[in-house]
């Protein structure tokens, strides 16, 4: 297996979510042509096909799908409590 980035996850996670490539092109403020090349990629970085047809997933991509929303929200959970901390210390200098 290739390596993928956090942007190709991102892209997919919001197909499989939105349903489409426009729709997720729309959320993500990238272009439809964008998300088709970032999924192409990280088709071949996986090395499995994660669609069947546009935005039908494969079992393989309903799987990454799911792990993908996961760890995402871990991130943006985890981003959420460092910027807490760091108002914190912030605000204890004052």
């Amino acid at each position: 297996m290739k390596h993928f980035t956090l942007h190709q996850l991102q892209v997919f996670e919001a197909i499989a979510r939105a349903g489409s490539f426009t729709r997720a092109a729309e959320e993500l403020c990238l272009t439809q042509p964008t998300v088709s090349q970032q999924m192409k990629q990280l088709t071949s970085s996986v090395g499995i096909p994660l669609q069947l047809h546009w935005y039908v997933l494969y079992p393989s991509g309903k799987q990454l799908s799911v792990v993908a929303r996961t760890f995402l929200e871990y991130l943006l959970d985890d981003g959420k409590r460092l910027a807490a901390q760091v108002d914190l210390a912030l605000s204890s200098r004052e």
